[in-house]
């Protein structure tokens, strides 16, 4: 009986396998053995030999055992898979001879055996064959018909057939391919780069298609009218057209902005009111996103940091009644984004210290003075620091430097403001010394409300008339930074007074806080005529919003911890989004924001304590209300004021709107059939209670009303 006939152990492994089965069922190696050679008849074959001694037959086909990864294609049934009882036992062999193609076949097979054992493959190993087979050795049939795998087959079999088994799935491979490979491009330090460098420009270009989108959503002011006319009569007065210009009362008023957006829409032919109000809101947003983007520059330039360069610039634009004004106020939102970029150069002259950056610093201050004669705050804040510079300076040549680029700034800017100033060239002098007065008179006198008590504006002005008015209107984050970069500033002169006299960067702060305190003192001590909140005085914020960067930078800078500086910039991102949200929730009403520093739940309380809705914007909504409401009415609309708000939202309405709408200028004398009111009396009281009528439509904002419409055809 055959050695497969009958029951023994394995001689590989040593454990007991069944009769009849010819491969170990525990180690799966070919269960050989006979004593001796089936080709030859050797005698003394070991356990452990593979291959005879005598003629080189292969004792066993058992091959390696190579760890690969699960084949595509499964390999061919082994022996484990057969049950003992349904295995075949192999009939009787006869003794197997090899011949001269046999040798040279087992010796491939084991050439490819050993490369497979180098780099595994999921294709079944072929049996290894001994190195040298003598050619005299008897032919021999093999015990098992197995097929064997030459190197080219194994060069030749498709990648699919052996991807590993968690790759079978090609759409799933995809899916996280495209994953890792937009998690590469968005984080990688190229990618990460590229935007930083540019991020400035692509918050603009942003900013830009945003206010394009929502352009056509704000009404007009009261002043938007005056405004341009007092530009038409400047070039009037050029061309000698108009003499008596000169004894207007709106001659102080600066052009520097609104002779360029009459001569634009000259020159572009536009004669249709609304297409003429559309164009100078976008052009006045535009000069104010120039105005962010030229904030980003100065605070890289200060910092060297593109990250808080960023923040810088979305503090300065996301103020939510700046953002507002920016599309209806082409008095006050140029000056604030002309003395940013009077700022920037302001910084770039004192760094460079040469003759041309002060000359070009000198032209920009000019152009700051004609549109608010508070632009000469920075010419004395320059000269100030060109005063201190020559005390510091370590010889004469030095000094004498000094000395000719403040005289530089100095002569530039009064060259530009006469230039740019038509009612100075007839009288400069005369006309300065008419000019500076103007500052505590104003030209209107009208009634006020502040903290619920009403007051004429060119009579009386409680001291913290600005102060309270900046803090209840500016996003909180940015009034404690604010606070934080100032008092750090402070303490840092405090601490180091001979700093002072060295120009750093810190010195530039002592600059920032002159431009914030000098224009508030000077309106407290003159009793300045100021109305309408503290509009005048929105060019404060170009100089506190990079106050608020120092004070980012000084808490980044002061706490060594990561969490907390994380913290620190969360809290900050947080914020600015929490400001964007807020900002859609009210839009397009921004111009009346207020910050939780003041009661925004109590009815009415906003409307009855500040002034809310002064320049009327609210009331296009109110006329597009009544348009949609009453689409086959003619509209006589009659206002408080004379209705002298409706008549500007009027004119920015579409041509077949317009020919609907009538505005009443005096209601005693003219018929009318509906009636809006903000609730102030400009020339009286200063506001008008609400009336028992609730109206038939209503604005609220805050719990306070803006507007409401009575029917009066009843």
């Amino acid at each position: 009986m055959s050695n497969f006939e009958q029951p023994t152990a394995c001689v590989w492994c040593g454990l007991e396998n069944p009769a009849n089965s010819r491969f170990c069922i525990h180690c799966g190696r070919f269960r050989l053995i006979e004593a001796v050679c089936p080709a030859c008849n050797a005698p003394n074959i070991e356990v452990d030999q593979r291959f005879c001694g005598e003629c080189g037959n292969p004792l066993t086909h058992a091959a390696p055992q190579i760890e690969t990864p699960t084949p595509t294609t499964p390999p061919p049934a082994t022996p484990q898979d057969i049950p003992a009882d349904s295995a075949p036992s192999p009939p009787p062999i006869a003794t197997p001879t090899t011949t001269q193609e046999d040798a040279q076949t087992i010796r491939e097979e084991e050439a490819i055996t050993d490369a497979q054992t180098d780099t595994p493959t999921p294709t079944t190993p072929p049996p290894a064959t001994p190195q040298d087979i003598p050619a005299e050795s008897a032919p021999s049939p093999p015990l098992v018909a197995t097929p064997t795998t030459t190197q080219e087959d194994v060069q030749n079999i498709p990648d699919e057939e052996i991807t590993p088994e968690k790759e079978k799935h090609p759409r799933r491979k995809t899916s996280l391919h495209l994953l890792r490979q937009l998690k590469r491009i968005l984080f990688h330090r190229s990618t990460y780069g590229f935007l930083m460098r540019h991020s400035g420009a692509i918050a603009l270009v942003l900013f830009l298609i945003a206010g394009v989108l929502v352009l056509d959503d704000y009404g007009v002011g009261v002043d938007e009218d005056w405004q341009r006319a007092t530009a038409i009569a400047n070039i009037n007065y050029v061309l000698g057209r108009d003499s008596d210009f000169i004894a207007d009362h709106n001659r102080f008023y600066g052009v520097a902005f609104e002779l360029p957006l009459v001569l634009l829409e000259r020159f572009l032919g536009i004669e249709d009111i609304r297409s003429i109000r559309l164009s100078r809101h976008i052009t006045t947003h535009i000069f104010f996103l120039v105005g962010g983007f030229f904030c980003y520059l100065l605070t890289y330039r200060i910092f060297n940091s593109r990250p808080l360069a960023l923040i810088a610039m979305l503090l300065f634009l996301l103020h939510p009644r700046l953002y507002a004004h920016s599309f209806i106020n082409t008095k006050d939102i140029p000056f604030l984004s002309m003395f940013m970029i009077a700022l920037f150069l302001t910084h770039r002259a004192l760094k460079k210290n040469d003759i041309l950056t002060f000359m070009l610093c000198g032209l920009a201050v000019g152009v700051l003075i004609n549109l608010r004669v508070m632009g000469a705050v920075l010419l004395a804040t320059v000269l100030a620091m060109r005063v201190l510079d020559m005390y510091y300076a370590s010889s004469n040549t030095e000094r004498r430097h000094i000395l000719i680029t403040a005289a530089v700034f100095a002569v530039s800017s009064i060259w530009m403001l006469y230039l740019i100033t038509p009612v100075l060239w007839s009288d400069p002098v005369r006309g300065v010394l008419e000019w500076i007065p103007a500052i505590d008179q104003g030209t209107v006198n009208v009634y006020q409300i502040f903290r619920g008590s009403p007051f004429l504006s060119g009579e009386f002005h409680p001291p913290e008339y600005i102060p309270v008015w900046a803090s209840i209107t500016t996003p909180p984050l940015v009034l404690a930074l604010g606070v934080i970069g100032t008092l750090a500033i402070l303490f840092r002169y405090v601490m180091h007074p001979s700093d002072i006299f060295r120009n750093t960067t810190f010195r530039f702060g002592l600059v920032l806080i002159a431009c914030v305190a000098t224009p508030v003192a000077a309106a407290v001590y003159l009793d300045a005529n100021l109305y309408n909140d503290w509009r005048q005085m929105y060019f404060l914020y170009a100089p506190f919003c990079l106050l608020a960067v120092f004070g980012l930078r000084w808490l980044v800078l002061n706490f060594e911890n990561r969490r907390i500086r994380a913290g620190v910039y969360a809290t900050t991102g947080a914020t600015i989004a929490i400001t964007i949200i807020a900002m859609a929730g009210m839009h397009p009403h921004q111009h009346v924001y207020f910050n939780f520093l003041v009661d925004r739940t109590t009815p009415e309380h906003l409307r009855t304590q500040y002034e809310m809705e002064y320049w009327g914007h609210s009331f296009r909504e109110a006329l597009e209300h009544l348009l949609e409401r009453y689409p086959d009415t003619q509209l006589n609309i009659a206002a408080n004021d004379y209705g002298i708000i409706v008549r500007p939202n009027w004119g920015i309405m579409p041509q077949k709107d317009r020919e609907r709408i009538t505005a009443i200028g005096d209601p005693s004398t003219q018929e009318y059939n509906f009636y809006i009111t903000n609730y102030r009396d400009l020339w009286h009281s200063g506001f008008i209670h609400a009336p028992s009528d609730p109206g038939i439509y209503t604005r609220t904002i805050y719990n306070s009303t803006l507007f409401t419409i009575l029917d009066e055809r009843r």
